[in-house]
């Protein structure tokens, strides 16, 4: 999980100002890590566990909140 963090902030520094990643959630193959600008939410990307490959979610819309389900 820590290197996949690096490798999403290396990825993040090469291509924006600003943006760092949180936290990453483990899914089978990938992680996935929310990418943040001044403490805020505004995006995530994917690292691929094996290759470390990056992949930006671009599909999404701007984030609005997170909720957990039971």
């Amino acid at each position: 999980a820590v290197a996949a963090q690096q490798i999403a902030d290396d990825w993040l520094a090469d291509r924006s100002r600003g943006l760092t990643s949180d936290d990453p959630a483990l899914f089978p193959g990938y992680y996935t890590l929310h990418t943040v600008e001044d403490g805020e939410i505004v995006g995530m990307l994917s690292v691929h566990a094996r290759t470390g490959d990056v992949w930006y979610h671009s599909w999404h819309d701007d984030f609005v909140e997170m909720s957990e389900h039971a």
